[in-house]
């Protein structure tokens, strides 16, 4: 099947994406945040620094310089003052012993021997000293002055992802990914840096999106079927997603792409065609019959117009997605229709949510329930209860006066591959997700046999022909640790490529994190039953991104009774001794009398009963987050 596929995006897409993704990794972007610098002697200018703010009560001081450039010096600079434009201010972080110390927050800096001190810098103290240069009688030689408007002493110095060894008179450059990894350490001095703190991993994730991307749409050429499988937390559905934003739009380039995505997903619109806009009316007595949840679709003028979000074009054809309509209640409806009455050249027509109208109206030709093309994709989750007549073809019963009418109806996989066949020059992309939770035989039926040969003819059930086109792309997700979940058989796996997704540390917003995440998968790993791979059960990297809140609070209450379930479910061996024994000198998870405990330092946590306790008591997010900055609890 190699070759069948276009490459994905219209118009050589495929191209232009390979030379937008150079081109976002250009030199103009920032990767300098901020600065850092190693003092042994740190402390006693650094309390005299604080003093003298605190007591002068103005709201910067000039006390701090350096006296000589960074390293990187033009380049460092020039990205400094961009930060300075966006954000107000940038960290600068002060280690002694290679421990941290402080952190100052900078609102400016300038070359002592090159600039002169701006008259906004009058209210700092330390003013005058500088602007008269008293530093020349002390015999100073000052390079760089920064106006320093908040300085936070860290009560605990403790050791961070940066080696500070060795480290002596000069400046570091402060990159994107050190304040990635030093997430919400940094929120307090430089509160304009959320965003762009929250946004690391997206930005860290993407650089690996965009090799996946690129591996996936390979992979796809030669099979349009892919299942990405790993264990939980590996962003299976996020990557799946991913790619369907990428063939719809374009590489996801923020963390809203997803809001963008939802406007391209399947769903049923209303779809009218209209005979005459002048002869659509409600007929005489209709006010009141309505029914809960009716939906009044207002035509206002003549020749095109929009009713609510439904356009009624020159063809008389118009397409409305119900959902966002005129929701009508029965005890304000009357109101409701005497403002639509009262209001020149309105014509409005009543629906019901199923599509049904319940009224005949002499200007409209047809009325239904159809899906659209600006449907680019759709998701679906497979489960135990998920079957066939769920998923390709299956029966309604609507009532029909006294009578019953059954009739058959297209489920999502017939949807979105007419609408794939009805528009062959755009893809399409089907994501399954869970696709082993369901009894794959049943669900699939005679679909296996037509997810090989792409568009060849199939004979259903229910007497109507399934076609899958070649422009359909179906990708399923995986969850290789649920065990309760079926095991995909030979057939199927015949007809589907499997990309690995692993748990990556790298994705770990910060250091306590990153260590949190490898304390747990090798405390698997030493404790796995050997009938399992480690790989396949190793919790992944989306339990460990965010700020420390959120880490604390999805460890307490996510990986922790994960955990437990591991070991319920015969996954976690708690008799088995490992052979490489987790370090004594961080975080690590130990099995002492078949209780699994979390040490770190002096402190430590048990894990019972899918909870973590302390001394027979339930721990708290805040002791917890204590637990990981190293304090005492």
């Amino acid at each position: 099947m190699d070759g069948r596929f276009p490459p994905l995006g219209s118009g050589g897409g495929g191209e232009k994406k390979e030379e937008e993704m150079d081109r976002s990794n250009n030199t103009n972007q920032i990767k300098v945040y901020g600065l850092y610098f190693s003092d042994t002697g740190l402390k006693g200018w650094l309390e005299e620094m604080i003093k003298r703010f605190n007591e002068s009560g103005k709201p910067c001081t000039l006390y701090f310089w350096w006296h000589q450039n960074p390293v990187g010096t033009d380049e460092t600079l020039r990205q400094l003052k961009e930060v300075l434009k966006r954000y107000k201010g940038f960290p600068v972080l002060a280690f002694s012993h290679n421990k941290l110390e402080a952190i100052f927050r900078v609102e400016g800096f300038l070359n002592v021997q090159k600039e002169v001190i701006p008259d906004e810098w009058s209210q700092c103290e330390e003013y005058d000293y500088w602007k008269n240069k008293e530093y020349e009688n002390e015999k100073k030689r000052p390079k760089i002055l920064f106006k320093v408007t908040k300085i936070k002493k860290i009560e605990k110095p403790f050791e961070t992802h940066i080696n500070t060894k060795g480290l002596q008179d000069n400046m570091y450059p402060l990159k994107d990914e050190d304040i990635f990894k030093l997430g919400s350490i940094l929120k307090d001095v430089v509160p304009e840096l959320e965003e762009m703190i929250n946004t690391q991993n997206f930005v860290k994730m993407l650089e690996e999106i965009r090799k996946m991307l690129k591996e996936i749409r390979d992979l796809l050429s030669h099979n349009p079927n892919i299942i990405l499988y790993g264990p939980p937390g590996t962003s299976k559905t996020y990557m799946a997603k991913s790619f369907a934003y990428f063939v719809i739009k374009d590489i996801p380039s923020n963390n809203k792409w997803e809001d963008e995505l939802e406007i391209y997903k399947l769903r049923e619109r209303l779809h009218i065609v209209v005979k005459d806009v002048n002869k659509i009316f409600i007929p005489e007595g209709a006010k009141d019959n309505f029914a809960q949840d009716d939906f009044v679709l207002v035509y206002k003028g003549n020749g095109n117009a929009n009713i609510g979000k439904l356009k009624i074009n020159g063809d008389r054809e118009g397409v409305v997605k119900i959902e966002k309509e005129i929701t009508i209640h029965s005890e304000d409806i009357k109101e409701k229709l005497e403002k639509l009455n009262n209001s020149n050249n309105n014509i409005w027509l009543v629906v019901k949510p199923s599509g049904v109208v319940p009224y005949d109206y002499e200007g409209v030709e047809d009325i239904k329930l159809k899906p659209h093309d600006i449907f680019r994709w759709a998701i679906v989750q497979f489960h135990p209860a998920y079957n066939y007549d769920d998923f390709i073809y299956g029966i309604e019963a609507k009532a029909e006066g006294n009578n019953i009418q059954y009739n058959t109806v297209e489920r999502v996989l017939v949807q979105i591959s007419k609408l794939a066949e009805e528009n062959p020059n755009k893809e399409y992309i089907l994501i399954i997700d869970e696709i082993n939770r369901a009894n794959l035989p049943a669900v699939l039926g005679e679909l296996i046999y037509a997810l090989e040969y792409r568009g060849k003819e199939v004979n259903t059930l229910y007497g109507k022909t399934v076609r899958i086109p070649e422009n359909l792309y179906i990708i399923g997700t995986m969850n290789t640790a649920d065990r309760s979940a079926g095991r995909i058989d030979y057939a199927i796996r015949r007809r589907f490529t499997f990309y690995p997704m692993h748990a990556d540390q790298d994705y770990a917003e910060n250091t306590y994190s990153q260590k949190l995440m490898e304390a747990v998968n090798k405390f698997i790993e030493e404790h796995i039953s050997p009938e399992y791979d480690p790989e396949d059960v190793k919790i992944g990297h989306t339990y460990f991104i965010g700020d420390i809140d959120k880490i604390a609070y999805k460890f307490i209450y996510q990986v922790v009774p994960l955990i437990n379930e591991y070991v319920q479910d015969g996954l976690i061996d708690l008799n088995k001794s490992p052979n490489n024994p987790n370090k004594q000198d961080d975080i690590h998870i130990v099995v002492e009398n078949k209780v699994i405990k979390i040490k770190k330092d002096n402190n430590e946590f048990e894990i019972k009963g899918g909870k973590l306790v302390k001394n027979g008591q339930d721990v708290d997010i805040e002791e917890f987050k204590n637990f990981l900055m190293g304090e005492q609890t």
